[in-house]
């Protein structure tokens, strides 16, 4: 296990808990030993398609499994992803492309596949099937190569490209597992965008943990108000959020009975905007200590 990989890892961890839960979405959920195994089917499509290392592959995959499986299966094909968002505006999108000259986008619904039809860019739907297997893609990937790319908003001029080596991502994935001592129960609302690099922490804090990554539906990502329900229901332990979500979760609780709220979360960890202490303050007015916050920086 080569521990400045998290696909290395992820690959450990399958093995050892084969059958436990890696990820559940609404109506659907898959276990670690299939997680593995469908992404290794996706690599070897990936590779089929020419991909090489360094090469850049696009997803243009909404926050799924489905996400996480291509995800993986860029990785293990030593490739390098990029999130991209459905409704991204045409400009933006050719930009992204002159920037980055993907080799190949991966997606998993055919009407997307129209979205690129006035660029030179290959399009391959995720190919995925419980009744095919594929070894384990024997591709050379070093720590200090790149692992994926995402835009800035290009909020204040032109959106910039975040490159981040394999190294970088695995470190701070660790540093929190480590920080928090994290282990198998541990259960992680994945509530970012993937266009967001905040989502890499969603996903691969409970994978390489040997957690559950929880999914949402589309109506929740819409409606904040049904998230401490939502919460409470699929047990969750961990969250990461910007601090607006933060304030907005807690005037829900203000407005509510808070002494039983949330009985499996243990920790907020905020990130990507200021955090005030007036904010923590009518946080602990709430629950006091039971449940922590913490301000971390982005990968």
């Amino acid at each position: 296990m080569d521990k400045k990989l998290v696909q290395s890892v992820f690959l450990s961890v399958s093995r050892a808990f084969p059958h436990k839960t890696a990820i559940t979405e609404p109506n659907r959920s898959i276990s670690f030993e299939q997680l593995n195994q469908y992404a290794n089917q996706a690599a070897s499509q990936i590779i089929q398609h020419g991909v090489k290392n360094g090469d850049v592959v696009g997803l243009l995959i909404e926050a799924s499994i489905d996400y996480v499986i291509a995800m993986l299966a860029v990785l293990k094909a030593g490739g390098i992803f990029m999130p991209i968002d459905p409704e991204t505006p045409k400009k933006r999108l050719g930009f992204i492309i002159d920037k980055t000259s993907p080799k190949l986008v991966i997606t998993n619904k055919p009407e997307f596949a129209g979205i690129f039809s006035d660029y030179p860019v290959a399009v391959a739907l995720l190919a995925t099937s419980p009744h095919e297997s594929a070894l384990e893609p024997e591709v050379a990937v070093d720590g200090n190569d790149s692992a994926y790319i995402i835009f800035t908003s290009g909020s204040t001029g032109f959106p910039k490209a975040i490159e981040g080596q394999h190294k970088g991502l695995s470190h701070f994935i660790h540093w929190e597992m480590k920080t928090f001592a994290l282990t198998e129960s541990t259960q992680v609302a994945w509530l970012a965008p993937p266009t967001f690099d905040v989502s890499l922490r969603d996903i691969f804090v409970p994978l390489l943990s040997g957690g559950t990554l929880v999914i949402p539906d589309a109506e929740l990502r819409k409606k904040s108000a049904y998230l401490p329900a939502w919460l409470a229901d699929n047990k969750i332990t961990l969250m990461h959020c910007v601090p607006s979500l933060f304030r907005m979760l807690t005037r829900e609780f203000q407005e509510s009975d808070s002494s039983n709220a949330l009985p499996d979360l243990q920790r907020i960890l905020l990130a990507g905007e200021p955090l005030y202490a007036k904010d923590v303050m009518a946080w602990r007015e709430l629950f006091g200590e039971r449940i922590a916050t913490a301000k971390h920086e982005s990968l």
